[in-house]
This record gives C-alpha cells, structure tokens and sequence, in this order.
C-alpha cells in the first residue's frame, strides 16, 4: 500500500477528532506541489538525474579540495533575511495564509557563474542549461535576478580585489558569484509545508490548555471524593483507593520509561499497550467497586478519558511526523535537491522531533500525579518509612523523628543527605508541626502504624527484645 493511502487511512480509522484532521497535513496536495517543482526544473535542464549528478560532483571536489567546492557551484539553501514573496502561481488560499508564518523564509537555488564573463563554472550542466544561467547573469531585463557574492578565499571582498592568497591558486581559480533561478513553485511547497506545520503546533498547544482544564475539573472533583474521613460521621473518603491507583499509575510508566535499560519516551505502539495493561490491572484489582463515592467512580472516568486523549495525541503527531519526513523524502527522491536536512533547522523543533506531544503527555501526567499527596512523597531519606514525627534540620531535610534520635545518641552530627553538621543541635522545637498535622489527615493509618513501631522500637531499647516477645513465659 502506497503512504498517501496509508496516512488517509490512518487518519479515518484513528477516530481523531475532525479539527484535528482538518489540521493534518495534505500529502496529496503536497506531492502535486512536488510534481510542478519537478516540471518546472525541467523546463530548463535541471531534471532529477542532472541535479542527483551535479551532486555526486560536488561532493567529489570538496571532498578533493578542488576550489569550486559543492558549496560554491551549486545550492539550494533557504534565505532566512528574506521574506516570501507571492507569485502569479499561488492559488487564492495559498495567499490567504496568514503572512507572519513565512516571515524571513525562501528558498533559494543558486549556481556560481564566472564574475566577468557570466558562465556557469560547473561542466556538468548541459549546453542549454549553461545558456540558460549565462543569459540570466548577464541580461537587465530579468527583474527577479539577484546576483549573491559568494563568501570564501577565492571571492574578491568589498573593495572588488581578490583576497590575498597564493598567486596560482588566483590564476587557477575565476572568481565567481551567485546566479539565483527564479524559481515559484518550490517556494509554494514550502509555504504550504510550513503552513501545515505551524497549524499542527497551535493545534497541540491548544489541547494542552484542553487538557490542563479538564485536568483542574477532575482535581475539584477529586479533592471531594479524597477529603479524609471525620470521625465520628457518615463522610467516606475514597483517599485510600486513589492512593493506590495512582501509585499503581506511576509505577506502570505509560508514557516514559526511567529504567536504564529503555528510558526516555515509549512509542505509540508501547503506550498503547501500557494503557491496556493499567486498565486490566484496574479492573482485576476491582478498583471501580471499591470506591465508595459517586463523585469517586466519576473522577475514575474522567481520569481514564484523559490518559486516552494524551495517546491520540501522541498517536496523531507520530502519524503527522511520518507524513512530513515521507513528503520531505519525497521532494529529494522528485528533484534531487537534497532539502531535507537544510529545511529541519528552519522549521520550529518542537513539531519536527515530537517534542511538543511529548511535553504534553510529560507535564499533563505530572499533573495527574500530584492530585493526590504519596507516601513516597513524605519519607524519611534513613529508614524509608513514613517521617513521623518530622524533624526539620535547619539544613531543611526532614527526618523521623526515631531516625534523628538514634543519629544523636551515636553522636552522627552531620545530616545524612547534605552532610551539614545540624543534627545536635535539634531538639523539640524542630519538629515541624505542619507537616505533621498534614500527615496526621492524609496518612492515618501510616501514621498511626509507625507510631505503633515507635513505641515498640524505645521499649526493645530500654527492656530488650524479650519485651516485645511474641512468646508466652509463665513465671
């Protein structure tokens, strides 16, 4: 199956949302873009098999060091001091394009002609072909000419004298300048490439505000189904579940991977299974029956649909990625021009490497993770235990308050993580009370679990461990 029906494909049974294929990139407009490009160098000699050959060439002399370098007889660089002008060839929605898109962006293709005499250096081209450029270097009645001189040793400088190098190297090399061949119909593909291209970046920053406002819905929602319980009451608190999930969440890595050996971002393909497996392991875990709250299995929802839309992005922008390299690839195979690594750096990176998808499903996650405070958020960094009660150092590192006892009584007066000399000089009045009423609401069975092993910890150091015995003695 050919690409174009493949991406039309994709792009109808992906189920995107109609603005987003609305925003995709034309392929089939493109690639007749790329046909009259093709024509249109034709036209004058230049077909792909000439240009693929001057190429070759080119690249044999410099690598040679020959003087006419593939940089000095032939280019086709894009000129981003000058701005895109509209030709009698672009159709009425081309030049309804909003103009700032293309500020500072044209492309251009140049070849090195003799300063005096107007003939082209290089003896690839064919007779007509060098007549042609030699009647565009020399003949005023062609307005869109522009003459560029060419910089390096062998181009004289502004005073119009050669700069100074060995005389034989001069005798042997003419100088030379830039002839430009007007050209419209490949400026036309790159404005409508680059049109399609900004399109698809607004497009991913307005569903990142999407994303990050249903994110602030779901939060409000959530912060009712997590409140804890008060005592003494009917009040539920699903705080216990959603811990779970959301640890459940961060531990499958749907959409990045830190382990060494696969770290960095998944692949569509990689996401999508991850999904599934975080949903198979919901459901096995019966999380949804296990909520108490309406609001609760609400939230669930939601925070599941957010998780899908964050795929379909990423999946959309690897789809659109592909179309873009498979056109660029495209143009070079039509017209041998070798475009693909000189546009790269002229169009904004986020869209090029993904990384504008990526972003997205970087910070929107983040978000997901913080609605709900962790454990793994409030350990202390000795035992790995919930820091009850917390001791804030004045280094600003909190600990245990067993931890900082036991640092203490052996005389360990340097912090563990910044090795400040701060641990003597604690007592009571570093206890951070906020902290601990903050650990008192959000973790009661943490908290009330390592105050249990507190206890049970100061009788085996001041009884033994026949305190604590499981063991029953009968005196």
């Amino acid at each position: 199956m050919k690409f174009g029906k493949e991406y039309q494909d994709a792009l109808i049974k992906g189920e995107f949302p109609a603005q987003w294929v609305h925003s995709a990139i034309s392929y089939g407009q493109l690639k007749k873009c790329i046909k009259k490009v093709r024509e249109e160098l034709q036209e004058i000699g230049l077909d792909a098999d000439t240009l693929a050959h001057l190429l070759r060439a080119c690249s044999i002399d410099e690598a040679q060091v020959a003087p006419h370098s593939a940089e000095q007889s032939f280019q086709y660089r894009f000129s981003p001091e000058i701005h895109a002008k509209t030709t009698p060839r672009q159709d009425s929605s081309e030049e309804s394009d909003s103009p700032e898109i293309f500020q500072g962006f044209r492309p251009k293709l140049l070849f090195a002609v003799d300063e005096e005499s107007g003939e082209p250096v290089d003896a690839y081209l064919s007779p007509d072909t060098k007549e042609y450029l030699h009647q565009l270097a020399v003949s005023q009645r062609l307005t869109d000419i522009r003459i560029t001189e060419l910089p390096g040793p062998s181009i004289p400088v502004e005073d119009g004298h050669a700069s100074p190098q060995n005389g034989a190297e001069q005798t042997a090399s003419p100088q030379i300048r830039m002839v430009e061949v007007p050209l419209s119909s490949d400026g036309i593909f790159f404005k409508r490439l680059r049109a399609e291209l900004s399109g698809l970046e607004r497009l991913q920053m307005e569903e990142k505000e999407r994303l990050s406002a249903d994110i602030r819905t779901m939060g409000k929602t959530l912060s009712k189904s997590t409140e804890p319980a008060r005592t003494l009451s009917t009040h539920k608190s699903d705080l216990s579940v959603w811990r779970e999930i959301f640890l459940l969440y961060m531990e499958s890595e749907i959409f990045f991977s830190s382990h060494e050996l696969d770290h960095g971002f998944r692949s569509p393909k990689q996401v999508q299974d991850k999904l599934e497996s975080f949903s198979a392991e919901l459901k096995r875990r019966d999380i949804e029956s296990r909520l108490k709250r309406k609001d609760s299995k609400i939230a669930l929802n939601q925070f599941l649909a957010l998780n899908l839309d964050l795929f379909k992005n990423l999946r959309f922008q690897d789809i659109e990625y592909k179309a873009m390299r498979k056109i660029l690839k495209k143009f070079d195979k039509r017209t041998a021009l070798g475009i693909s690594s000189k546009l790269i750096p002229s169009i904004s990176p986020s869209v090029l490497s993904q990384g504008l998808a990526r972003t997205i499903c970087t910070e929107v996650s983040n978000e997901l993770v913080t609605l709900v405070p962790q454990v793994s958020d409030y350990l202390c960094p000795v035992c790995m235990s919930l820091a009850w009660r917390p001791v804030r150092l004045s280094c600003h590192h909190v600990f245990c308050i067993r931890c900082l006892i036991v640092m203490q009584r052996n005389h360990d007066d340097h912090c563990p993580m910044c090795r400040e000399p701060v641990v003597m000089q604690a007592d009571s009045d570093n206890i951070d009370e906020t902290m601990a009423k903050f650990l008192k609401k959000y973790f009661p069975e943490e908290v009330k679990a390592k105050h249990e092993d507190n206890v049970r910890q100061a009788g085996i150091d001041e009884y033994g461990e026949e305190f604590y015995s499981d063991k029953c003695a009968i005196m």
